[in-house]
């Protein structure tokens, strides 16, 4: 059967127990025997894999390697003491017995700030916990005063105002506490992720913005990628990414940034469709489900007065 073994791992390793992550990070690697690449770990309820139970301050990636003894590793972030995970399958099946957490360096005051409301606006709701533990080091409170500063900045923006207010409820966010440029809609992000980049669509005030977006649209997943037919470019937003991209690319106008091409890294816009004009040609049927789908807030944005607006 699949189970736990410490690092570094053996062909006769025994299997783990409990697990007390006393690196000053409070992360550590572990290993599964005879796991999938495809699987993830995931918290449960204690003693019971079967109950799995989902939490943005906890995060591990996808597994960083397999050896030749079957072990795959992962990297585990954001774990209490008390906390209880297992691994899982590709579908979801629980694969392991759940594995106790005992001790996690940053048990700390400093780490486990509690949840509250951001200065700016009572609907983002700030959760600094698990701060400490990302790759850009920083303190709970450090993180909420980058995020209270990204937020300050989004909302001194019409379009920036109007995607807040159109927020159906709270939005929690939490940290991001891989060291790469991403987030996501949880919201997961941190500041420090992104901070010094001029690329299109990534300083961290329009990538914070960019998850709003998700929200506002209730991440519809039918935009289709779209193929210029005189040039050939082509044009990619994930299935979920048009209004997201290109509402920051409203928001982005408005401050005299570059625009961002589609989902697909961080590229400028083709100088062709920094007309939005072209870009409303080609984008129609994007637009059209949008509309469909979230006639008030298509109409919204739409009514924005911004140097680059297709809607």
């Amino acid at each position: 059967m699949p189970h736990f073994v410490g690092i570094p791992a053996t062909a006769n390793s025994p299997g783990l127990s409990s697990l007390a992550l006393k690196d000053p990070s409070g992360n550590a690697a572990v290993a599964v025997w005879a796991a999938g690449m495809d699987w993830r770990i995931r918290l449960c309820a204690p003693g019971n894999a079967f109950v799995s139970m989902s939490s943005s301050r906890f995060q591990s990636p996808p597994p960083y390697k397999k050896d030749a003894n079957l072990h795959v590793y992962f990297m585990l972030r954001g774990l209490k003491a008390g906390d209880n995970i297992a691994a899982y399958d590709a579908s979801g099946r629980p694969q392991t017995a759940a594995l106790p957490i005992t001790f996690a360096s940053t048990d700390r005051p400093s780490n486990n700030l509690p949840p509250r409301p951001s200065v700016s606006s009572a609907k983002l709701i700030l959760n600094p916990a698990g701060a400490e533990q990302a790759d850009l080091k920083t303190t709970g409170q450090d993180w909420v005063n980058g995020i209270e500063k990204v937020i300050k900045y989004i909302l001194a923006n019409q379009m920036g105002r109007l995607i807040v207010n159109f927020l159906p409820g709270n939005v929690n966010i939490f940290p991001f506490l891989s060291g790469e440029q991403n987030a996501n809609s949880t919201v997961q992000f941190s500041p420090k992720n992104f901070s010094g980049s001029l690329a299109p669509g990534a300083q961290p005030n329009e990538i914070l913005f960019h998850e709003f977006c998700h929200i506002a649209d209730g991440v519809l997943r039918s935009y289709d990628p779209l193929t210029d037919p005189e040039t050939g470019i082509v044009f990619n937003y994930s299935g979920t990414d048009f209004f997201s991209v290109n509402a920051t690319n409203v928001y982005a106008s408005m401050r005299g940034r570059p625009l961002r091409k589609d989902h697909v890294g961080f590229q400028a816009m083709p100088a062709k469709f920094k007309d939005f004009d072209k870009f409303w040609d080609l984008a129609k049927p994007n637009l059209d489900k949008l509309r469909a789908a979230k006639p008030i807030l298509y109409g919204q944005v739409s009514a924005i007065d911004a140097p680059w607006n297709p809607f």
